[in-house]
């Protein structure tokens, strides 16, 4: 567990990380290294996702019991000098490439289909294993490293398996903004990393921004964001509602916290609704705002909160164990999950 402490402030933080999320296309990029191992077994189903490398979602690589490799998202099984659908092929010393190849070096290579790209048929199977390669997705273009590491022969069931380049890390921007509030204090951590930021004196608006106060978020990190401030909607009904940029949000907790009463928020997309969700709240009054964003939890969160300002005039305690449920029936002291203690 990590702390901060500035004045008037105690803020401790503890969340682990949250799964990357799948099936994103980064187009027209480079995905370099060896990093992704995907395996065919003998005689495994190619209609199943298991036996499928889907790459992005135009291209799904799998192989039937016997001939090459295809793209079963846009084709129904091998074609020879064709196959795989939408992607052209690379390798390291053949089809008048150099005896070095790589997808950051794709602009001085000779592609085509992936029989020709390994000498043609005969010479496919002697040049296939471990020789560096690099596949182009034309309709993503996305040039990968790869590298065949296994392939059955005939008879063999049609095993195939090989290393590629993953997707680029690639940054986020994290920000958002909380209506009908001055907020004086906002704290934001990447649970993937375990970095925390925080200001005090937000802005009178309500608009916060981890990554201005120098967070570091890449594509897929588990983000926790602690926003407190006071009610200000002296000329009507408080509308106490949020969005943000950058991330999605999981599940929010809206605390009034003059009057102890929590609610658990189930947020749609980017954004959230405090008062729809039943919280009730008056003009000057003290808020805070949770927020669980970016990819769903694989497994039980944990997330321990305290807080401690003589300034606003009081101490309270946020525990939260076990999975964050969907919305729930809030009571002002307890909810499914969510125990609240304030002193």
């Amino acid at each position: 567990m990590q702390s901060i402490r500035v004045p008037h402030v105690l803020l401790v933080l503890k969340a682990i990380v949250v799964c990357a999320i799948p099936g994103i296309t980064y187009a027209q990029s480079i995905w370099s290294g060896l990093d992704v191992a995907f395996s065919k077994a003998p005689f495994a189903d190619p209609t199943e996702a298991s036996s499928q490398d889907r790459i992005t979602d135009q291209v799904w690589i799998t192989r039937q019991t016997k001939q090459g490799i295809y793209n079963i998202r846009q084709e129904p099984f091998y074609i020879a000098d064709f196959s795989p659908a939408d992607t052209e092929w690379a390798f390291e010393g053949l089809n008048f490439n150099p005896d070095t190849v790589s997808a950051e070096a794709y602009s001085s290579l000779n592609f085509s289909d992936w029989k020709t790209a390994l000498g043609g048929q005969g010479a496919l199977v002697n040049n296939i294993l471990n020789r560096p390669g690099v596949v182009h997705l034309i309709t993503d273009d996305i040039y990968i490293d790869i590298q065949f590491t296994a392939w059955g022969q005939s008879g063999e069931g049609g095993e195939v398996a090989y290393l590629r380049g993953a997707p680029p890390a690639t940054s986020v921007e994290v920000a958002g903004v909380v209506t009908d509030t001055q907020l004086f204090l906002a704290a934001c951590r990447n649970a993937a990393t375990g970095q925390t930021v925080f200001t005090q004196s937000v802005t009178s608006d309500g608009s916060w921004n981890c990554t201005a106060n120098g967070l570091e978020v890449e594509s897929g990190d588990g983000v926790l964001k602690l926003l407190r401030g006071q009610a200000v909607c002296d000329a009507g009904p408080c509308e106490i509602s949020g969005d943000m940029s950058g991330v999605q949000a999981t599940t929010v907790i809206c605390r009034n916290v003059s009057t102890a009463q929590s609610v658990f928020v189930a947020p749609t997309a980017n954004t959230f609704d405090c008062v729809d969700a039943g919280l009730s709240v008056q003009d000057q009054q003290f808020l805070q705002v949770v927020i669980f964003s970016t990819a769903l939890p694989t497994g039980p969160g944990i997330l321990e909160l305290s807080f401690d300002d003589p300034v606003a005039g009081f101490h309270d305690e946020i525990t939260v164990h076990g999975v964050v449920v969907d919305a729930v029936e809030a009571q002002p002291r307890e909810m499914q999950g969510v125990i609240v203690n304030s002193h």
